[in-house]
């Protein structure tokens, strides 16, 4: 009986973010969404699903970091799914978020890539960038005798 053989791990450097924060790169003309990555990033991967268009893959080491790669000023960012962009400078932030917007303008309104871009008005960021935030999420599970428990399989120490 021959055993199976451990996936393969792949080099690339993430160059976009996807709309969920993901980071995205590429392998041989296949786009691969990599949650935990920062444009600019070198990174080793392996791959988890892979269609003929796309994969997703899970980071196994930061090689180099981007310069646009920031600590999240929230001790839970990685840990909760609600600040899935906190890694990411605020400044590359805004610069994404305007260029998914001009994307979906030319893409799904039909709009010319020379009219959005001579119309486009300068970003204007926040005054406190995580002033918006009012989400958290709490994982539970169901106690054996009836009513909801804190999941301590993904549980988090807070304080």
């Amino acid at each position: 009986m021959t055993a199976n053989p451990p996936p393969e791990v792949h080099t690339l450097t993430i160059d976009d973010l996807a709309a969920d924060g993901s980071g995205v790169g590429r392998l041989a003309g296949l786009v691969v969404f990599v949650p935990q990555t920062v444009p600019g990033d070198r990174v080793t991967v392996r791959l988890i699903k892979t269609t003929s268009h796309w994969a997703t893959a899970e980071l196994v080491e930061l090689l180099e970091a981007s310069s646009d790669r920031v600590r999240p000023p929230c001790i839970v960012a990685d840990k909760c799914g609600g600040c899935q962009w906190q890694m990411v400078s605020y400044d590359r932030q805004l610069r994404v978020k305007a260029a998914h917007i001009a994307q979906a303008l030319q893409r799904l309104g039909g709009f010319d890539a020379n009219t959005i871009q001579h119309t486009q008005l300068p970003i204007r960021g926040a005054i406190h960038p995580l002033g918006y935030r009012n989400k958290a999420s709490y994982p539970l599970r169901q106690a054996p005798m009836g009513g909801l428990r804190p999941d301590t399989s993904k549980s988090i120490a807070i304080g």
